[in-house]
């Protein structure tokens, strides 16, 4: 998506006098890199689990009757593995995921709120609003992009939720928009 589509994405979100002030993207490879060890424990996992069918398979299936449906190796034993088999796959798969859900994300700053929007098979919107802010922290990568993390009080609690501007160019730029718009501590 480009950045005239992005801002067109973000415009049909304004509310009547907020002003667009920045939008950008978060850098997919970098979020990509970041779920690896997903990746890695899927491998380690998924050898496993075929490691186990395998083994189970190995032995005497001499079985007859209702033991090839119910038996050590009938089918309610294969049946077993499947839910493993599927969390192998979604582990190796992950980066992938994680990927594509960056190439659908858009962050912006608005005059009023800080916005995340995601879209996929739904949309998400997800919003914070000036006064809620509370805290921002950035951190600088070799690669000249940055991450700007913010979070703001859910309930007045001590829980608190936390989001964030992933690999984004200029993040020392945008924290200080931030700052600025919103009068936000550092």
């Amino acid at each position: 998506m480009s950045l005239i589509a992005s801002e067109q994405a973000v415009s049909r979100e304004l509310n009547a006098g907020e002003t667009l002030l920045w939008t950008g993207r978060p850098d997919p490879v970098r979020s990509m890199r970041s779920s690896l060890g997903h990746f890695v424990f899927g491998v380690v996992w998924t050898a496993f689990i075929i490691n186990a069918i395998v083994v189970s398979h190995s032995g005497n299936r001499g079985e007859s009757g209702l033991g090839r449906l119910f038996g050590m190796y009938g089918l309610i034993f294969d049946l077993f593995f499947v839910p493993f088999i599927l969390a192998g796959v979604w582990l190796l798969s992950h980066p992938l995921l994680t990927y594509r859900f960056a190439l659908n994300t858009i962050y912006a700053i608005t005059n009023k709120r800080v916005l995340i929007i995601s879209s996929g098979r739904n949309k998400k919107v997800c919003t914070y609003f000036t006064d809620s802010i509370n805290m921002l922290e950035r951190t600088d990568h070799a690669n000249g992009t940055g991450t700007v993390a913010f979070n703001r009080d859910s309930d007045g609690d001590s829980h608190s939720v936390d989001a964030e501007f992933v690999g984004i160019p200029d993040a020392r730029v945008v924290e200080e928009l931030i700052q600025k718009t919103f009068d936000a501590p550092r």
